[in-house]
């Protein structure tokens, strides 16, 4: 007498909830596929490989350079502004980048999403960590820079990690939340660009907080990345500059970005086979 095979049950989890964690972590080997499948797809077919990752933030930073810094001549807190803006870009790019590849994730994957079950988290998960060789390139180039300005690093330069990881999280919320509203709703694909877009502007990238007036600086206060982007600032160039309270404000925004994400996305999850 054989033993019956094992067999499991999937069911559909009901209202608001977050995904489970434990079962994205058994299909850890399926992430590692895709996380390997972007990686090759990005650059599949490209006459410079990998060096786009090096061209995109310095093509970004020389327009912003001419327009910003020598046209507009915007204050850059006494840093060469070419280095200033890269500083802010390195974070930004990795991501709007993120958000904008993990909001269409799930909707390019509608062949996979029909025929196999596994936690579709997985797919803008893959997309938030796909892109971060590009974050270490983009860093490595902002050291070089700093080289060839003569300016030597802050005593605070490992806290990039921890800021990098911060990003990290908050683009994977943001991501995630779009990638489970775009399968219901068809045109949140053309509002992600606009909206990251208007979101460069209100992120001190090109800018400086002290140039903002008083008035609109709560503005800056409630965006998730300006703390961020001005601790990375503070961390590699000690600056000087107290941002302890942008910094705080960021740290409450992943709070609440990260888990509200996941929420939505876990909660839409049980439909996007039917949907999509």
């Amino acid at each position: 007498m054989t033993d019956a095979p094992a067999e499991t049950v999937i069911q559909a989890r009901r209202g608001w909830s977050l995904p489970n964690f434990r079962e994205i972590f058994e299909y850890r080997d399926l992430l590692r596929f895709l996380v390997l499948r972007d990686l090759k797809v990005k650059y599949r077919q490209t006459a410079l490989g990998v060096l786009w990752a090096v061209l995109q933030p310095l093509q970004m930073m020389a327009v912003m350079w001419l327009v910003f810094g020598k046209v507009l001549g915007l204050s850059s807190d006494g840093l060469p502004y070419p280095l200033f803006c890269l500083a802010g870009l390195v974070l930004w790019t990795y991501f709007a980048q993120t958000v904008s590849t993990a909001s269409a994730s799930v909707i390019s994957h509608v062949q996979l999403i029909e025929k196999v079950y596994f936690p579709r988290l997985l797919i803008p998960l893959a997309a938030t960590l796909s892109g971060l060789p590009n974050l270490l390139i983009s860093f490595v180039l902002l050291m070089a820079l700093m080289v060839v300005y003569g300016v030597a690093p802050g005593q605070a330069l490992l806290m990039c990690v921890p800021l990098a990881a911060m990003t990290a999280l908050l683009a994977f919320g943001t991501g995630a939340a779009f990638a489970a509203l775009s399968v219901r709703y068809r045109d949140i694909p053309y509002v992600v660009p606009i909206m990251l877009q208007l979101w460069l502007y209100i992120t001190p990238v090109i800018y400086s907080t002290s140039a903002v007036p008083e008035k609109w600086r709560f503005l800056l206060a409630v965006n998730p990345m300006t703390g961020i982007v001005e601790a990375f600032r503070v961390a590699l160039f000690n600056t000087g500059t107290d941002v302890s309270a942008l910094f705080l404000m960021s740290c409450i925004g992943v709070v609440v970005v990260v888990p509200l994400g996941l929420i939505i996305f876990g909660s839409l999850e049980r439909d996007f086979a039917d949907v999509i």
